[in-house]
């Protein structure tokens, strides 16, 4: 079965193929100016705290999986 095909018969709307993003993109960013503008959007952790988060769950995780 075709990929045309398996999508024809799965859903029940046709898919919009050009809103789909490229697997093959090499950098993608967010950027939440619009969601401020419009919603009056602040984000509630700082990047710096956001990375420091991540940083110390990926410790915490190489110290219970130490073979990973």
């Amino acid at each position: 079965m075709t990929l045309g095909k398996a999508l024809d018969t799965t859903f029940l709307t046709q898919p919009r193929f050009e809103y789909l993003t490229s697997f093959e993109e090499d950098f993608l960013q967010g950027d939440s100016t619009k969601a401020k503008k419009i919603l009056g959007w602040e984000p509630s952790v700082s990047f710096e705290a956001l990375v420091a988060e991540m940083v110390d769950a990926d410790i915490e995780l190489m110290r219970a999986h130490p073979s990973a």
